[in-house]
Order: C-alpha cells, then sequence, then structure tokens
C-alpha cells in the first residue's frame, strides 16, 4: 500500500487483514502503514455499519501537507548573508543563530535548525578551505593541511621558512581559481 490509503479497496485490505489477525500492529506492518491509521478506519466502518457515519473516505477531503519553510527566497536571503560574511574577520562573521534570527526579525517562520543544516551545506560547496602551516616538534618538518588531507615536507631548520611560504603559495593556488 505504500503509507497512504487512497481507495475503498485499500479499507476492504484492511479490514480483511484485520479480521484474519485481530491486530492493528500486524496490518500496520504488512500493509506499510501507522497502527493509528488501521485504526481510524477500522472504527470508521464500524461507524458507518452502524450508521454513525454516512462514508469512510469522504469525497471532499483535502490532504494537507506544511508548507516548505526553506523556500527559494529564504534559502538566497541566508546565500547572501553567508557571501556578505567572507570579507569579515572570522571573528565578526554572522552565525547561524544571528542568521535565523534576522530571517526571524523579517517574518520568516522558519526553525534554527533548518537555518544551520542550509548554512552547513553552503559552507560545504562555497567556503574557502582553511591551510595550516605547522612545525613538527623539533622544527625539522614542515606540514600543509589542505581539508581533511595534509602532505608532510622533511627540511633542515633553515629551510622551514621558505618551505612553508612555497607551500602556502602552492595551496592557495591549489584553492583559488585562476
Amino acid at each position: 500500500m505504500g503509507g497512504k490509503v487512497k481507495t475503498m479497496a485499500d479499507v476492504r485490505r484492511i479490514v480483511d487483514l484485520y479480521e484474519l489477525h485481530k491486530s492493528y500492529k500486524k496490518v500496520a506492518r504488512e500493509l506499510n502503514i501507522s497502527r493509528n491509521t488501521v485504526k481510524k478506519y477500522l472504527h470508521q466502518v464500524k461507524d458507518v455499519q452502524e450508521g454513525l457515519a454516512e462514508e469512510i473516505i469522504p469525497k471532499n477531503r483535502k490532504i494537507v501537507q506544511p508548507s516548505r519553510v526553506l523556500t527559494d527566497l529564504v534559502r538566497q536571503k541566508i546565500h547572501q548573508y553567508l557571501e556578505s560574511n567572507m570579507g569579515c574577520p572570522k571573528k565578526q562573521r554572522l552565525t547561524a543563530k544571528r542568521i535565523w534570527e534576522l530571517l526571524v526579525q523579517d517574518g520568516h517562520k522558519i526553525g534554527y535548525t533548518t537555518v544551520k543544516d542550509e548554512v552547513v551545506r553552503w559552507k560545504r560547496t562555497n567556503a574557502p578551505r582553511g591551510v595550516y602551516l605547522a612545525g613538527a616538534a623539533h622544527w625539522s618538518a614542515c606540514r600543509i593541511r589542505l581539508g581533511r588531507s595534509h602532505t608532510q615536507y622533511r627540511r633542515s631548520m633553515a629551510e622551514i621558512l621558505p618551505c612553508g611560504l612555497r607551500l602556502a603559495l602552492l595551496a592557495l593556488s591549489i584553492c583559488s581559481p585562476l
């Protein structure tokens, strides 16, 4: 059935399986629907049989789905806030919580988690990757980290600074488009 009761044939199947198993849970599992749905339709069938209701599935029923809160307009605003942050120092950038507060002030009904998830998605694809240069315990190695991977270069102490500068330039040429 796939989760929704749409026709009288679906209701008939619920009734038949309930007569066979005598269990809401078994019927729900077999049809892949909620136990509450099984119970609701069995009660509606009983009400129609007793004359308390006229129909099991109303002809004019409307299935109301919740509206999407992350509309294209809201997504575009979040991206604009994030893009305007790019030039700011890290400590002065807008956080996901502050972006959420700004959207709520603008009158959007959106949850913080929705905004946070969109910020994470945007950062994965658009934020610049960090480049970290670190010396080894005795300054005998130079290491560069690009995102998740890292490469180590062994050099003498005198060569560490030039190595670091060369690696930083190499990393910047790799990370930024030409």
